[in-house]
């Protein structure tokens, strides 16, 4: 949605975890083409002919057929299409020419997010942020959780896991965190923007 021109003034400011990133081997956005031949597989799966019987297919139905289409496409299965409406351009394209939603970003990944053993993607994306809102960036420990949606949810106790006093309240600042960077566009905390001059990473262990 940040590359998105018909998101202009619509966005007070945006949070990238998990995978975002910007030329580092990972892909991030479907071709037009690509996008309809996961739409057809779908159909082809639910054994449906008509877009418009899709809307009476249940939900168990709908979530039965995940497993072959992961199968086929593994992580790719669902990203962003390129359909020149919504997203008008390749992302990669879009974020180097500064064609996106210049607003305040949180940006990080667990330690091994994705298999990739560095950050040199959130790097990249950051380069392009000159002269634009401040950008926080993070790193999150993998030997704490395998998800940190757990604690930037506030899920820990949904969890099967034994969480610690500790953990919950490392949860506790990071929804803390997470609220005031939404709330005022920083974080605060002493989190500071990241900076060439002034490279800070907020480590969560």
């Amino acid at each position: 949605l940040l590359a998105s021109s018909l998101t202009r003034g619509m966005i007070y400011a945006a949070i990238l975890q998990s995978g975002a990133g910007l030329n580092d081997g990972i892909k991030r956005s479907l071709t037009k083409d690509e996008a309809y031949q996961r739409g057809k597989d779908i159909m082809t799966f639910l054994h449906v002919h008509k877009i418009d019987e899709l809307g009476s297919i249940p939900t168990q139905k709908i979530l039965s057929i995940y497993g072959e289409l992961y199968k086929k496409y593994g992580r790719d299965l669902f990203l962003p299409a390129v359909d020149h409406l919504i997203i008008e351009k390749n992302l990669e394209e879009l974020w180097q020419k500064q064609e996106v939603a210049n607003v305040p970003i949180i940006i990080g990944k667990m330690t091994d997010d994705l298999k990739q053993s560095d950050y040199q993607g959130i790097l990249n994306l950051i380069q392009t942020r000159s002269q634009q809102s401040p950008i926080y960036m993070y790193l999150f420990s993998k030997k704490l959780a395998d998800n940190e949606l757990l604690f930037t949810f506030g899920a820990l106790e949904r969890s099967e896991k034994q969480w610690s006093f500790r953990d919950y309240r490392l949860e506790a600042m990071i929804m803390d965190q997470w609220t005031n960077f939404i709330k005022k566009g920083n974080p605060g905390n002493a989190w500071k923007a990241y900076q060439k001059e002034n490279p800070f990473i907020r480590i969560i262990v």
